[in-house]
């Protein structure tokens, strides 16, 4: 937890800094090696700052906003997640969202359910969420945020947030 809160000040330090005084990616590394950040860690984030981001944990899943119209009424005709934060509409107690298939562990995915009913949430075929039985998916209110880690390359962890 330490390492992520780190993380997460360092790359809101060097993001600001990088903006006001134009700092090169080298730079801005060198700023987070100060501040103790691993050189795996601290690439990843100059690579968010900078634009370069490659990506690696999300396995082809994309770093931008995304829609998604939530189909069917079971696990294989749900409608699958392709962005790492994605508005979800037209759910009706039936209708879900498939999340990616083998995640990376660590991976963090963001599902707002934007419609006035509930959600399903999948996870991707033989992995399961919040330790049920594997493939069963976890209802979320309307109007409600979710996020979902992957702790493991076949099991998620999801927390709901609450209605506005």
């Amino acid at each position: 937890m330490k390492n992520i809160f780190l993380a997460v000040i360092a790359t809101m330090l060097v993001a600001c800094s990088a903006h006001a005084q134009s700092y090169t990616g080298a730079q801005s590394r060198e700023r987070l090696a100060r501040l103790g950040m691993s050189p795996e860690l601290t690439t990843e984030i100059v690579a968010q700052i900078t634009g370069t981001a490659i990506y690696p944990l999300t396995r082809g899943v994309t770093n931008t906003v995304g829609t998604l119209a939530a189909l069917g009424s079971t696990q294989g005709n749900a409608a699958v997640i392709t962005d790492r934060v994605t508005a979800v509409s037209a759910a009706d107690a039936t209708k879900g969202v498939v999340l990616p298939a083998t995640p990376a562990t660590g991976g963090v995915y963001e599902v707002i359910n934007t419609a006035a009913a509930v959600l399903k949430i999948y996870p991707g075929t033989g992995d399961t969420i919040n330790a049920t039985a594997a493939n069963t998916a976890v209802e979320v209110a309307a109007s409600v945020v979710t996020y979902c880690r992957a702790i493991s390359a076949a099991a998620w962890w999801c927390s709901e947030g609450t209605a506005p």
